[in-house]
């Protein structure tokens, strides 16, 4: 994404100085792409329950 669209990579604070080819090797680039993964894949698996999906956005615990 950041070689395709270079501009992008400054929505990204933390790593907006970093060089793009050594992100792949970011221990803190690595888990934060795995983090929103897995906050992505959480909310996909909650589609059908829009209360969990507004308190995770917003940050406040969760009750199944």
């Amino acid at each position: 994404m950041f070689r395709a669209h270079p501009e992008t990579q400054a929505l990204f604070p933390k790593f907006a100085t970093t060089e793009i080819s050594s992100l792949l090797n970011n221990p803190k680039f690595l888990a934060y792409g795995n983090m929103l993964t897995a906050g992505i894949d959480f909310m996909i698996d909650n589609l059908a329950d829009t209360k969990i999906i507004s308190q995770m956005l917003v940050g406040k615990p969760w009750k199944s």
